[in-house]
């Protein structure tokens, strides 16, 4: 049975409107109410409904490879205002609900919904509990049995939360997996990205090749994937197999099974949900998305859908707040990794998952969530939104503002790659071959390694040139 979400327009008679927060696809205010009582509203048109404010934060808002959501904006919008709006309300029904308590939406005069009025919660996130300065290690380990919290309430409800949280006469179905072939689409865009942003030598052959130079704003999109492709073909960079080897990889490791093998999962998730695997996930567990309330409350439902539960664990564990500096806080995260396993195993009806594998399925989620998909997501920031991103963190205070996206890059990713490469070869190594699946977690390091070489956004290890030279012997001797 569809959900019903009530329309707000002329009920609600606020006394103040502030901004809390300004993105590409929303902007979120906090609404004082005459009597006092506080609310949140979430606008998911806000280059339409705020274009003033808007266009301060992003002038730049239609380059290259800005993704489905600013190729098809309000096509994106319509769907992620549905979604949102129907996971809460199907979210307050149940006895353990997850979501803030939703007031309803706001059409505004228009036909389709343009914001989201939500309860306001008290106490603040996590984000903001780790940027004021509070114990690491104990608001990970609090994040970790939210997590075992809100991971057993989708487990428990999966059949019901997967079956009810669709809208529409076409009964579009919100928390539907993603394929093999759309996962390939998705990351092909991704690697696309880095060349495109972050890629030195696409930067010089851009410079050589005036006959690939953009012709018009019209043409920039159609340029860009062009200039990328002849690129990897002229760099001999096989990129398509690669995300190809690299994805297939991933699904044996995450799923435990080839893709083929996953094709039922959209008709029968209970069924995969038992062998442990997958799961409801949440899909952005970060911390500023985590309230700091008794029980567990979240926000931010976008990505909410089937798939594997390394997902949520990785993004908690390994992003911009948390991210482990030093082999001690790579050892913290992998006992968190532990307390997390031991929660679900007590409170799911799962079959029991091995550790081992996984530990090695979170390295992996970190090396295509983290080192692929954000840095990919990232090298698109404005200065702006790398300010609001980094605001609080003391290692980039004292940056000049032309330098503050390029050391931003530098820190979080490319250095913060080369140590995580570092450590699963040497002390990582050590914990990881308890996995017999680990050998699949170092063919795809080998991969990512080899992309970012290839491209210019890292040099080459003495060793890697090394181990080149002798692959190049090797095709001589059997020439």
């Amino acid at each position: 049975m569809a959900v019903t979400v009530p329309t707000l327009d002329g009920i609600i008679e606020e006394s103040e409107r502030k901004i809390i927060s300004v993105r590409r696809d929303n902007i979120i205010f906090m609404l004082v109410l005459e009597e006092g009582r506080m609310l949140i509203e979430k606008n998911y048109f806000p280059d339409l409904d705020y274009p003033d404010v808007y266009s301060r934060f992003f002038p730049d808002n239609n380059g290259p490879f800005m993704g489905a959501s600013h190729q098809y904006p309000v096509r994106s919008s319509e769907h992620y205002i549905n979604k949102e709006s129907v996971i809460m309300a199907v979210s307050n029904e149940l006895t353990e609900s997850f979501a803030p308590q939703i007031q309803g939406v706001k059409r505004s005069g228009n036909p389709r919904a343009r914001s989201i009025i939500m309860e306001y919660i008290p106490g603040g996130n996590y984000k903001d509990m780790l940027l004021e300065g509070g114990d690491k290690r104990k608001a990970v380990n609090e994040m970790i049995d939210k997590l075992v919290e809100l991971h057993s309430i989708f487990g428990n409800n999966l059949s019901e939360l997967y079956h009810k949280i669709r809208w529409g006469r076409r009964g579009t179905q919100g928390l539907k997996p993603r394929n093999f072939q759309q996962e390939i689409e998705r990351w092909t865009h991704y690697f696309k990205t880095i060349i495109y942003y972050g890629s030195s030598r696409f930067s010089d052959y851009l410079q050589k090749n005036t006959r690939l130079r953009k012709k018009g704003n019209s043409q920039e999109t159609k340029f860009a994937k062009n200039a990328v492709d002849n690129f990897t073909y002229e760099i001999k960079l096989e990129l398509a197999k690669h995300i190809h080897d690299f994805l297939y990889n991933d699904w044996l490791l995450v799923y435990d099974s080839p893709p083929d093998k996953m094709r039922s999962l959209v008709h029968h998730p209970e069924q995969h949900y038992s062998r442990g695997y997958a799961t409801i996930i949440h899909g952005d567990f970060y911390p500023q998305n985590i309230f700091a309330s008794p029980r567990v409350k979240v926000c931010d439902f976008p990505e909410m859908r089937v798939a594997n539960r390394h997902i949520d664990i990785s993004s908690l564990l390994y992003n911009i707040y948390t991210l482990p500096r030093g082999p001690g806080e790579e050892m913290d995260a992998i006992e968190s990794i532990m307390g997390y396993l031991e929660g679900i195993n007590k409170r799911e009806q799962i079959k029991r998952i091995s550790f081992p594998d996984f530990l090695a399925g979170c390295f992996e989620t970190r090396l295509k969530e983290f080192y692929v998909r954000l840095f990919a997501l990232d090298y698109k920031f404005n200065n702006e939104e790398v300010k609001k991103y980094i605001a609080g963190l003391p290692q980039f205070e004292n940056v000049e503002e032309g330098e503050l996206k390029e050391k931003f890059l530098k820190e979080m990713f490319i250095d913060s790659f080369k140590r995580f490469s570092s450590y699963v070869r040497n002390e990582g190594k050590n914990y990881l071959q308890q996995s017999g699946k680990s050998q699949l977690f170092y063919q795809n390091l080998e991969i990512v390694e080899n992309f970012f070489c290839k491209i210019g956004v890292i040099e080459k290890t003495d060793e890697q040139k090394r181990q080149e030279r002798f692959t190049n012997l090797l095709e001589r001797a059997v020439r």
